[in-house]
């Protein structure tokens, strides 16, 4: 038994020590690429145009990757935060901070999004299975759904939707898993906010359903270390990714959108269609 215990140790260090090594290299060339696309005019896409952009749900991991994202990027020419608080996020004077009353999100958003051309919805509760019903069905569908309202009465032309694997407006909740991610009435969640953004009809939706995030601060620090190594046995759709490769594909999805008069009214991005947005952006 003790044995076993110690082969089993083994090859637990030597998979977190082979991650631990492949996320580092991972990080390293995703940054080298992201700075030389930010830098660089030649490899943006053709047509692309100065765009102006705004974020609800900034505080967050994805978000925060989005906001340094889009910052380095020279055609966004401001990026527009709106909160319930105000972070502490280091940006460049383009990025502006607007803390709302979120019972008035719509009404005090709307005047906020004029001239934007892109909204990024990354809002949703951080820890899903700590939450009540309530405070799902408020952060997770209600709030950004008021967004997108006021988006769409703004005249914004692309938005970019952050949900989770497994969305689906018919899930049915179960007293057993809860609020927990992955649930039926969380998966309900994320497909009801999908449908009422969808129902906003704007030229052009983005909808993101990523499983694991790696990098994500509300993601056990274990389950982050051994996640990577693991997804060479899962289906392309529960394999992890991480947070900064995730908020590339988002920035990427609207570049493409506003560069190209052919929009697409939906698009899903989950499992294979994710990483090979990933791989172009």
């Amino acid at each position: 038994m003790s044995t076993l215990c110690v082969v089993l140790s083994v090859v637990a260090a030597f998979s977190t020590h082979t991650f631990l090594l492949r996320a580092r290299e991972s990080a390293t060339d995703f940054e080298s690429s992201l700075a030389q696309f930010h830098k660089t005019e030649d490899m943006w896409p053709k047509g692309m145009k100065p765009f102006r952009a705004a974020i609800l749900g900034a505080s967050g991991n994805v978000g925060r990757s989005l906001v340094r994202q889009l910052d380095l990027l020279p055609a966004c020419t401001s990026i527009t935060l709106v909160n319930r608080r105000e972070i502490d996020i280091e940006a460049s004077d383009k990025v502006t901070q607007h803390t709302v009353d979120m019972d008035r999100l719509e009404d005090a958003s709307l005047p906020l999004l004029q001239d934007t051309d892109v909204v990024f919805v990354t809002m949703g509760v951080g820890k899903p299975s700590k939450s009540t019903a309530e405070v799902l069905q408020r952060v997770d569908v209600e709030l950004p759904t008021a967004f997108a309202r006021a988006a769409k009465h703004a005249g914004v032309s692309h938005a970019s939707l952050l949900t989770a694997v497994g969305a689906d407006i018919n899930a049915q909740p179960s007293r057993w898993t809860g609020t927990s991610a992955g649930g039926g009435l969380y998966n309900m969640h994320k497909g009801q906010v999908e449908h009422n953004f969808e129902q906003q009809n704007f030229e052009s939706l983005g909808v993101f359903r990523p499983s694991t995030l790696v990098g994500n601060s509300n993601t056990p620090g274990f389950i982050s270390r051994i996640a990577p190594s693991l997804d060479f046995l899962l289906p392309a759709r529960f394999q992890s990714i991480h947070i900064d490769q995730l908020a590339g594909a988002m920035v990427a999805d609207a570049i493409d959108n506003l560069s190209n008069d052919e929009k697409k009214s939906s698009t899903i991005f989950e499992g294979k269609s994710m990483f090979d947005r990933v791989k172009k952006a």
